[in-house]
């Protein structure tokens, strides 16, 4: 689960922001949301418990500035973002060390751009770079990164991985849907009921039909597509940036 803050005195930038994150992100069942109309209520919650936290500079009562000094008093680990209309950076912003510094404007262009790195950051500082799986009673820990596809067969789940330039199989008895909790949404997504595909070993896309680095082919089924489409857009989308 991430706990998400929200300090902000206006309403509607609460609001809108909700549903530009729950629309970014496919997993909203693990997100947890906390809104709080001034520092003053920040201060005197959990802030212990907050991964990530939108931080309006000017409020009335304690500000943006005093807020995020306080906070970090107790949570460094937090991804902190400023979000303002037209306060300028100053010295004990950056002392607080935030991700980013967004300045609000009626279309909210620059929070939407920035959005999807900031979840992408949130899931990458807290996700286990291994997924770990059950093995005739054994635990077996595998690098996502070497994940090409899962997929469900007979009572088990079928890994088909990659390690050392070698495609290779390990069947556990974790289900399909005990596992999508455990992996990176940015990185993989459901393309059937009965698979899930790793969007950077997608080798190509013709007609519905993946070819996955291992030369295997896997359909999208028409269920599945539009939850995988936009997954595969926001995935390029972010690939493309970095480059």
């Amino acid at each position: 689960m991430f706990k998400i803050a929200i300090c902000d005195d206006e309403r509607y930038f609460r609001e809108m922001l909700k549903k530009e994150i729950m629309s970014l992100y496919m997993g909203q069942d693990v997100l947890c949301f906390y809104e709080y109309e001034s520092g003053d209520q920040l201060l005197n919650s959990d802030m212990e418990e907050v991964d990530l936290l939108f931080l309006d500079i000017q409020m009335p009562g304690i500000d943006g500035n005093a807020a995020s000094h306080e906070f970090r008093k107790v949570n460094q680990k937090a991804i902190l973002i400023f979000c303002t209309n037209y306060h300028v950076p100053t010295v004990e912003n950056i002392k607080a060390q935030p991700f980013r510094y967004i300045v609000k404007d009626l279309q909210n262009k620059m929070l939407k751009e920035e959005l999807p790195d900031i979840l992408d950051k949130l899931i990458k500082d807290h996700q286990d770079e291994k997924l770990t799986v059950t093995i005739d009673g054994n635990v077996f820990r595998i690098p996502m990164t070497e994940i090409i596809y899962l997929i469900v067969d007979d009572r088990k789940t079928k890994i088909v991985y990659d390690h050392q330039r070698q495609v290779r199989y390990i069947w556990c008895r974790e289900k399909l849907k005990e596992l999508y909790p455990l992996l990176d949404h940015t990185e993989f997504e459901y393309a059937h009921n009965s698979y899930i595909v790793h969007l950077s070993q997608i080798m190509r896309i013709e007609k519905k039909v993946l070819t996955m680095s291992n030369n295997e082919i896997l359909g999208i089924s028409r269920s599945k597509a539009k939850q995988f489409d936009a997954a595969f857009s926001r995935y390029l989308s972010r690939e493309y940036r970095r480059k």
